[in-house]
């Protein structure tokens, strides 16, 4: 009887943690709503329901912690690290994202993305669909004789990576069994979003993940898919593409200090993203448990390029970011767990989570958005990394008192 008293509890109380996971997603994806961001009556509010979750998660670990009686080495040496960046950077996201990531990894993956997935879908369709009809405000930012329109968000920007990040669910979530006017109508939704936002990067990719999607569909692409040759590139890819991007990364940003040509058109493509992170690893240190550096972008404000009245100050590019924020130490942690987590989803042939994960290392070029549970739900596959060598603390206690 005890045995199906503690199954009910336990299933009551993650339905309580799945609430508060769709709580949090909503809270942050309000939080990029442009007229609620200009408010600060607003954002503090929001920040006070993401702090309530927060607590919530560190009661459920607490919870865990009692009835499981296991802990893991690589969660005490992050725990540890992010305390230290925490103190060093003033910087307390860590400690929250790590708390997330330690409640919720004995939760159902696939049902916290599919709660994501309807909270940013609705939500986006919703504001876009206010601001078309003029209930919300649609900022313009104006770049030469180039308007860019915000579709009801705080930066023409933010629009696309939210409907990017959209399509990367729907992608896990449908894999290939999305029809061709499903994918057709996602398309057009996204020619629509880069004819107001001019996001260029996003909307490429967003046409690669669903044109990835529509091969999938045909047998002979899954065969050739499932040949000796492409399984071995894979292979590969998956031990090295997040070292290699991020290397390539800083190899252009060196390359642009010597006004490498290569460089000079990776910037341009790239929207002046290596010469705004040249600028910042000039200006500033490079230290083991990151900075508390101020950030400023042209979220939230109308500009034209001409203003003198406001510094944009920004790395966009989360292979730079996490160094400044979280420093050397937990940065090269990080690239090394996206790759282990790849070779883990390869070995188990998990493809679609896999594929993910790669258009994730590969927005990572455009956004900071790696470790950014709010904006990236898929940074959820890094919570098996919190079991890597895990110690069974009941067997200690039951061979010290056999001992005794």
């Amino acid at each position: 009887m005890k045995h199906y008293i503690d199954k009910i509890k336990k299933i009551e109380l993650n339905n309580i943690i799945y609430f508060f996971w769709g709580i949090y997603v909503l809270a942050n994806f309000l939080g990029m709503v442009g007229i609620i961001c200009a408010n600060d009556i607003c954002l503090i509010s929001l920040k006070f329901v993401r702090y309530i979750c927060y607590l919530v998660f560190a009661l459920k670990i607490c919870y865990d912690s009692r009835k499981d009686k296991k802990i893991s080495i690589i969660f005490i040496v992050l725990f540890i690290i992010a305390i230290m960046i925490t103190v060093f950077a003033k910087n307390n996201g860590i400690i929250c994202t790590f708390i997330m990531l330690a409640a919720l990894k004995n939760l159902d993956f696939d049902k916290l993305i599919k709660i994501a997935f309807k909270i940013f879908s609705v939500a986006f369709f919703i504001t876009v669909g206010l601001t078309l009809l003029k209930i919300l405000p649609n900022w313009e930012f104006n770049r030469g004789t180039l308007t860019r329109y915000s579709l009801g968000f705080d930066y023409a920007a933010t629009g696309v990576s939210v409907y990017l990040v959209t399509i990367m669910m729907y992608f896990y979530i449908r894999k290939n069994n999305a029809t061709y006017m499903e994918l057709l109508v996602l398309e057009l939704i996204n020619i629509f979003v880069y004819r107001y936002t001019d996001g260029r990067l996003g909307f490429v990719l967003i046409t690669l993940i669903l044109f990835v999607q529509l091969l999938s569909k045909f047998e002979f692409i899954i065969n050739t898919f499932n040949s000796k040759f492409i399984q071995k590139l894979l292979k590969i890819i998956c031990h090295t593409l997040p070292i290699i991007l991020f290397i390539l990364y800083h190899l252009l940003i060196i390359m642009y200090a010597n006004n490498s040509p290569i460089a000079n058109k990776a910037n341009k493509l790239l929207s002046n993203r290596i010469k705004l992170t040249y600028q910042a690893y000039r200006n500033y240190d490079v230290k083991l448990f990151g900075d508390n550096i101020k950030w400023y972008s042209w979220a939230g404000y109308g500009y034209s390029e001409t203003d003198d009245d406001f510094t944009y100050n920004l790395v966009d590019t989360a292979y730079s970011r996490i160094i400044f924020d979280y420093g050397l130490i937990f940065s090269a942690l990080l690239i090394l767990g996206y790759r282990e987590i790849l070779i883990k989803n390869y070995n188990q042939k998990n493809y679609w989570l896999l594929f993910v994960i790669i258009f994730v290392l590969i927005w990572a070029f455009l956004e900071p958005i790696i470790l950014n549970l709010g904006r990236n739900a898929f940074a959820l596959a890094l919570m098996p990394l919190l079991e890597i060598g895990q110690i069974d603390l009941s067997k200690k206690e039951k061979n010290n008192a056999e001992q005794l």
